[in-house]
């Protein structure tokens, strides 16, 4: 996706803007960044990290064991897929924050999901493990490994199907 300094300017502003709760048209937004709409909301989502999107859907106190999956889930991975991820991309902030709110038992508004733009099915499949990766957490509790598999394993047959 090509970004401008212009669109790049434009972000932030808005970002600045939501962050303080100011108004802003955000179709004008578009049209000054340059960009069609659909890689502008793609550009502007993948700025939104944990702590945005903890205070964007009302989950803050989810914060700290979303990043505990986060971290978790970093040191799982062999060293050299470590240098290559990128946690903070949205598919990840998202289902570490949904995985969060799963474990402390929080309700949080389903758009959260929407807004990481993942299908949903790699999302659910990523949000599950991360909550695996919290089991031996005090405070989560999640499915047992076998469980997760064999379900994991039964859907992908179905989809093949």
């Amino acid at each position: 996706m090509y970004r401008t300094g212009t669109s790049k300017a434009v972000i932030c502003l808005e970002l600045a803007a939501t962050s303080i709760k100011l108004p802003l048209d955000k179709e004008y937004d578009v049209k000054l960044s340059v960009l069609n709409k659909k890689p502008y909301q793609s550009t502007l989502k993948s700025h939104l990290g944990l702590g945005d999107l903890a205070v964007q859907f009302g989950c803050m106190d989810t914060i700290k064991v979303a990043t505990q999956i986060l971290e978790r889930y970093e040191v799982s991975l062999p060293a050299a897929q470590q240098k290559d991820v990128d946690l903070s991309k949205p598919l990840f902030t998202t289902a570490a924050l949904n995985s969060a709110c799963k474990c402390l038992k929080i309700k949080v508004d389903r758009k959260l999901l929407a807004s990481s733009g993942a299908k949903k099915g790699i999302l659910t499949g990523c949000r599950e493990y991360f909550v695996l990766s919290m089991k031996d957490s005090e405070e989560c509790a999640a499915q047992d490994y076998e469980e997760w598999k064999r379900r994991i394993l039964e859907n992908a047959l179905k989809a093949n199907a």
